[in-house]
């Protein structure tokens, strides 16, 4: 009898103990499911647990039901094909094959709002098995806010590039390095598009003064002063590349770009094509050459009268030297200067009425006042 107490309370002992065991099992299995229910209900995106077999909703959280605008109750009644917006129920069912096919799958699909909506959502999709039946466990987000500010920002983004391919200017965008990162239709025209990538501008472009011989070197280009941070307006420069030998004439300014603490980050040059202002420039002032070159005419025939008259003055004058056994070099000298004179006088006019610059130098007005008082001497002895 005392055998079997000792032996009912071993018993009691251990059932007690392996009750405690499942207890404290227990509490740790809610404590577990509260703790994932709570990170379950507390996610930003929608959780939703679906059936393979039927595509109903077995498990969500309350962001499910929200994002659409519905109650858990009335959402607890719907499977995938009641929300998805799809055109063809087949176009529903085939994410699912193929999440279920490749185990896990992301896709973009549109969901009906109660309130007759679209819902842009992305889906990030699992297979998991729970008691031997095929689940699909997926996480929706809502992104029509995104894609609407991203469709926004597209549309500004085509906007803003049609406007620029279609500017007369040249504009181009460098980073900090001075690599160009946009450039439009003019300035691939002026540059060369076989060079648009190089930085080193100086040797690839041949960018000149406005000379078209000197060669302005890389670093003191409107480009590289714009990423020191330094603003330059309209500066006249002559750009040649191999595509178009006979280059541009171009006024060139830089600006610096700066992000939001005020570092350099990268600069925008914008070139304005002047070549066939140029071009016209030139031809209105050989036009104007001319038409003063025509009015100049008539007093022409006085001026080389006037030379005429010293050469024939000191042509006599030397004869008479010559008859009398004088010394007549002096009066040779004069006419000779006087020759040289009206071949200045020729000259001048050349150049006057042809396309290049006219040279300008000082002269001394002495020696001209000095041939002008022998002439008159000259002038007064003949008489």
């Amino acid at each position: 009898m005392t055998q079997h107490l000792q032996y009912t309370t071993i018993s009691i002992d251990k059932l007690n103990t392996e009750i405690g065991e499942r207890q404290r099992v227990k509490k740790a299995l809610l404590e577990s499911e509260s703790k994932y229910r709570g990170v379950f209900e507390q996610a930003g995106d929608a959780v939703v647990l679906i059936d393979c077999e039927t595509t109903n909703f077995y498990e969500f959280n309350d962001r499910a039901p929200e994002i659409l605008g519905y109650n858990r109750e009335e959402f607890s009644r719907f499977g995938l094909q009641d929300v998805d917006a799809m055109e063809f129920p087949e176009e529903t069912v085939r994410p699912v094959e193929e999440s279920v096919q490749a185990g896990h799958e992301s896709f973009m699909a549109k969901m009906k709002k109660k309130d007759g909506g679209i819902c842009d959502t992305m889906i990030s999709a699992k297979t998991i098995s729970l008691r031997d039946h095929l689940y699909i466990i997926s996480i929706w987000r809502d992104v029509t806010e995104e894609r609407r500010v991203a469709a926004v920002l597209l549309e500004s983004a085509e906007r803003l590039w049609g406007i620029m391919e279609s500017m007369s200017d040249a504009v181009m965008v460098a980073n900090s390095h001075g690599s160009l990162v946009y450039a439009n239709r003019e300035a691939e025209k002026i540059l060369g598009s076989e060079y648009m990538h190089s930085s080193h501008w100086s040797n690839e472009y041949g960018v000149f003064k406005r000379d078209k011989m000197t060669k302005i070197p890389n670093e003191d280009l409107n480009l590289s002063r714009a990423l020191a941070g330094l603003s330059t307006d309209n500066v006249e420069q002559f750009i040649r590349n191999p595509r178009v030998p006979e280059g541009f004439t171009v006024l060139s300014s830089g600006r610096p770009m700066y992000d939001k603490d005020g570092n350099v980050i990268g600069a925008v040059l914008v070139l304005k094509n002047i070549t066939q202002h140029k071009i016209l420039q030139t031809q209105q002032l050989q036009s104007q050459k001319m038409e003063a070159l025509g009015k100049l005419a008539g007093g022409i025939a006085h001026d080389f009268n006037n030379l005429l008259h010293i050469i024939l003055g000191f042509t006599e004058l030397a004869k008479e030297m010559n008859e009398k056994k004088a010394s007549c070099s002096g009066a040779l000298v004069q006419i000779f200067k006087a020759t040289m004179r009206a071949k200045g006088f020729v000259s001048q006019i050349l150049a006057f009425s042809r396309q290049k610059e006219r040279e300008r130098k000082p002269i001394m007005i002495a020696p001209i006042l000095d041939e002008v008082i022998q002439f008159l001497r000259v002038r007064s002895l003949l008489q």
